[in-house]
C-alpha cells in the first residue's frame, strides 16, 4: 500500500510539473501581429475610432477623408468595430481575418447610418529599389469605375470600382500631374502635385461625391 501511495504521489507531482511547463510555454509564446491603417470614407462621418475585439485603438482614429499611419495589431480573426467619437456609439462592425506579418488598410465606406468596413491587404514589398509605386483607392460612393492617368499621358489604373483599390504601379522617381476620371467625368486634375520617390509606395485616396457635396477630393497616403 505504501509503494502504491508513493507511486500515486510521484505521478501527481509529474502531472503538476507538466501542466506548469505547458502553461509557461503558452505564456512565453509571442503573439502574432499585423499592421493596420484606417481610412475614414464616410461621407457624413465625424471623427471615428477603430475598436478591435472591444479594445480601443486610440491611434486608429480619423475624420472624413482622412487616414492614420500603420499601427500594429494582433493577427487572426478579429471583430472590428467603428465608434463615432461625437455620439460615443458603435456605428459599424465586422469580423475580419488579418494574417501575421501582413499590412492592411481598413476602409470605412458609406454613411454613418450604413457603415461598411472593407479590409484591403497592402503589398509593401519593393521589387525595384530604383522605382516608386502608386495605386488608386476609390471611396467615392456615387462614382462610376475610375481611371487614373498621368496628365496627358498613360493610364496608371483603370476600372477601379467603389470600395476597391488598384494594384501598385511602377513609376520612375519625379513629379507628376494626375488626372482621375469617374467614368468620363474628370474629377481630379492636378499639375505636378505628386512627387514620387525611389523605394516609396503611395496611395491616391478619392473620397467624397462626384458633383455633389461633400465634393470628391483626393489625398496622398505614403504607405512606405
Amino acid at each position: 500500500m505504501e509503494m502504491l501511495s508513493n507511486t500515486t504521489v510521484f505521478i501527481s507531482r509529474m502531472l503538476i510539473l507538466c501542466l506548469f511547463f505547458v502553461t509557461c510555454k503558452k505564456e512565453d509564446e509571442p503573439t502574432g501581429s499585423a499592421q493596420l491603417l484606417f481610412i475614414n470614407g464616410l461621407t457624413d462621418g465625424r471623427m471615428s475610432t477603430v475598436l478591435i475585439s472591444d479594445s480601443t485603438y486610440a491611434e486608429l482614429h480619423a475624420a472624413f477623408g482622412q487616414f492614420t499611419q500603420y499601427h500594429r495589431i494582433t493577427s487572426g480573426n478579429q471583430n472590428f468595430k467603428l465608434k463615432d467619437n461625437t455620439l460615443d456609439s458603435i456605428i459599424g462592425s465586422k469580423t475580419l481575418n488579418v494574417s501575421i506579418d501582413r499590412n492592411y488598410s481598413l476602409m470605412a465606406a458609406g454613411t454613418t447610418a450604413n457603415v461598411e468596413l472593407v479590409l484591403k491587404e497592402d503589398d509593401l514589398s519593393i521589387p525595384d529599389s530604383t522605382k516608386g509605386y502608386i495605386r488608386l483607392i476609390n471611396l467615392s460612393q456615387n462614382s462610376l469605375p475610375m481611371t487614373m492617368s498621368v496628365t496627358a499621358g498613360a493610364d496608371l489604373a483603370t476600372n477601379i470600382a467603389y470600395k476597391s483599390a488598384s494594384g501598385f504601379v511602377v513609376m520612375d522617381p519625379g513629379k507628376y500631374g494626375l488626372t482621375i476620371k469617374s467614368g468620363n467625368t474628370v474629377i481630379i486634375n492636378t499639375p505636378t502635385q505628386l512627387s514620387v520617390g525611389a523605394k516609396k509606395k503611395y496611395s491616391i485616396l478619392i473620397s467624397g461625391l462626384v458633383n455633389q457635396t461633400p465634393k470628391a477630393n483626393y489625398d496622398i497616403i505614403v504607405n512606405k
